[in-house]
């Protein structure tokens, strides 16, 4: 059985082969009805993947959310019933009426690229519906500093992560220190200890989106879950940092919903 199964509208096969290349490129065993075999009863293998999959990517079209894309609604109707429906979107639509509750991730104009932040995003969701660690892809760079408006706004999927993080606290100590930051564990009010994994995975795609930006020095994930109960300001003190991204995550069988605290400044004198 596979570990992912993608719901696709068939016309959209070009662009949904990026994706399933990409996801197996990182180990994991992807099925979507283009493996159908000469002569397989095809209803049937569908449905035996699809219940057998822990992660179902649907994948929202203009056409798949038109009237032709039946077959992958009942798709995402079942997914979200098992609690294994991962939303994205390769045009800029909205979901169908009845799928609009958790924030689909978006890979509008996606070309393939495995390092972009908006696949990252999506990598990041699929291993940890897994139960996996997503691989790490970003080298933590130093530069110019950027700011958090051109950070939150890097892509689709990763800028709904990123701008649902949390309070980001700027403590302005100097301009050597302006472009240091620490992404602390995300809190997991699911209710259910075994998600803590969900909404770590959630902080890690932040800090490694970061990361890729260049520009940023971003404090590595064992450093920062050392601090996993401070609160920000002692975060930032303790690491020697001048910004720090706070957050929570809370899942539920239908949805997935990241906090989005109001921004604090604070300046040091």
């Amino acid at each position: 059985m596979s570990d992912v199964f993608v719901s696709y509208k068939a016309e959209d096969r070009p662009r949904v082969e990026l994706l399933v290349d990409a996801l197996e490129a990182e180990g994991l065993s992807v099925w979507w009805d283009a493996r159908v075999g000469g002569g397989e009863a095809w209803r049937e293998a569908i449905a035996e993947q699809l219940d057998g999959a822990k992660c179902v990517i649907v994948i929202w079209s203009k056409r798949s959310t038109g009237p032709e894309g039946r077959f992958v609604r009942d798709e995402a109707n079942h997914a979200q019933h098992r609690g294994t429906y991962l939303p994205v979107t390769i045009d800029k639509v909205q979901p169908p009426l009845g799928f609009g509750e958790m924030q689909a991730l978006s890979l509008t104009g996606w070309k393939g690229d495995a390092s972009d932040p908006r696949y990252r995003a999506v990598s990041a969701c699929v291993h940890s519906m897994l139960g996996r660690a997503a691989p790490a892809d970003a080298q933590h760079g130093r530069g110019a500093r950027v700011s958090r408006r051109a950070a939150l706004a890097a892509s689709g999927g990763v800028a709904v992560l990123a701008a649902g993080a949390g309070t980001w606290f700027l403590l302005r100590r100097s301009r050597t220190q302006a472009n240091t930051i620490a992404v602390l564990p995300f809190a997991n009010l699911s209710g259910d200890p075994s998600q803590g994994y969900f909404s770590d995975g959630i902080a890690e795609e932040v800090r490694s989106a970061l990361a890729a930006l260049g520009g940023l020095e971003v404090v590595a994930r064992t450093s920062s879950e050392v601090l996993r109960n401070a609160d920000a300001i002692t975060a930032a003190r303790r690491l020697s940092v001048a910004n720090v991204v706070t957050g929570s995550v809370r899942r539920s069988q239908s949805a997935v919903r990241v906090s989005a605290p109001s921004t604090t400044t604070m300046v040091s004198r």
